[in-house]
């Protein structure tokens, strides 16, 4: 396993590709210094057109140089991990980090592409993995995938003037120990017009987040633009003492929160006031523009001991739709602490003709 404990660099505005079949760790003094993109794999061999390629297990039988972009990255079986402990890494504005491997773990890390793209996949056996060259990373439907956990504080952070958009896909994800995934237009930044990326994570198993954590696409305050979507594609989602948001609370319109699970979605509260546990798509106090709704599919959805929904507006421009559309079965139970209901708020200012 490559132990990175110091700077990455490279002159002027080149990628940069680390390979490494045998795992990849960055530690607390890990930096990146480019001027470019960055990539972390730990594929076995870097794909290129023509049918050329670099082996990381083979260096031998690669060819000594070529000036071509990669296509691709193949994998052998078990790909090893990726692990990022507390180390800050930071690309340019407009840049993107790909991470590419087996089980990817940030504990306290932090990738940060302000207004760039953040791409997370987590694959489990052998197979190919196409890379897109500017754009989000799409694997295959039918390679076998690893998990993805933040804990300890982790971030993932695309949030800034505009753009800026995070694609994940795992097995399962967890997200606990006040971490976060965050994108949006950032606080004070931004200008009218201006246009957030989205969040789309797709996962094969769960989705877990608790202990304080939050996944949002937010137009922060003073920030000017609208926000992005989050959509979630899970078997199930829970959420306790955590929140996952895309409100607005600057001036312009805050994007849809859109999860659909094959089975269970619950937000659980557990009747603590410290944190509360909601999911909002709503104007915040402040906040100048439209919310844009919630939407969840599920086979069943539970909201208990004082969670919450949030749709409304707080501020001033019109609140949005909630929709949950279950199989089986929604509850809303429970109460919290201090015997208050269940908080589920939907107010909109002037009919919608579409709602």
């Amino acid at each position: 396993m490559s132990q990175i404990d110091g700077a990455i660099a490279a002159n002027g505005s080149a990628n940069l590709f680390l390979i490494n079949p045998s795992g990849i760790a960055f530690g607390p003094n890990a930096t990146l210094n480019l001027g470019g993109s960055f990539v972390g794999s730990t594929a076995n061999r870097v794909l290129f057109p023509g049918d050329r390629a670099f082996s990381a297990t083979d260096p031998d039988s690669s060819p000594i140089l070529s000036v071509n972009v990669p296509i691709g990255l193949q994998y052998g079986p078990n790909p090893e991990s990726i692990v990022v402990r507390d180390a800050v890494l930071t690309v340019l504005p407009n840049q993107s980090l790909t991470w590419v491997g087996g089980e990817i773990t940030l504990e306290g890390g932090q990738l940060l592409a302000p207004g760039g793209t953040v791409s997370l996949g987590g694959i489990s056996e052998a197979g190919v993995v196409e890379l897109p060259g500017g754009n989000a990373l799409k694997l295959r439907d039918t390679i076998g995938r690893s998990p993805l956990t933040l804990t300890n504080g982790a971030r993932v952070d695309v949030a800034g003037s505009g753009g800026g958009s995070i694609s994940i896909q795992v097995d399962n994800l967890l997200i606990s120990g006040q971490s976060e995934i965050r994108g949006g237009i950032a606080e004070g930044l931004g200008e009218p017009g201006a246009q957030a990326g989205d969040i789309d994570i797709d996962t094969r198993g769960n989705i877990v987040l608790t202990g304080e954590s939050a996944i949002a696409n937010e137009v922060q305050p003073t920030g000017m633009g609208d926000g992005g979507n989050i959509t979630l594609n899970t078997n199930s989602f829970s959420a306790t003492r955590s929140m996952i948001s895309t409100s607005t609370s600057g001036e312009g319109n805050g994007g849809k929160l859109q999860i659909t699970a094959r089975d269970s979605v619950v937000f659980d509260g557990q009747g603590t006031e410290d944190f509360i546990t909601i999911a909002s798509a709503d104007v915040a106090p402040g906040g100048v523009g439209n919310a844009g709704g919630i939407e969840i599919q599920a086979r069943s959805v539970l909201v208990k001991d004082g969670a919450g929904m949030s749709t409304g507006t707080r501020g001033r421009g019109n609140g949005a739709p909630l929709v949950i559309r279950a199989v089986e079965s929604v509850v809303f139970d429970g109460v919290n602490s201090s015997n208050d209901v269940l908080r589920v708020f939907q107010q909109i200012n002037h009919p919608n003709p579409d709602g």
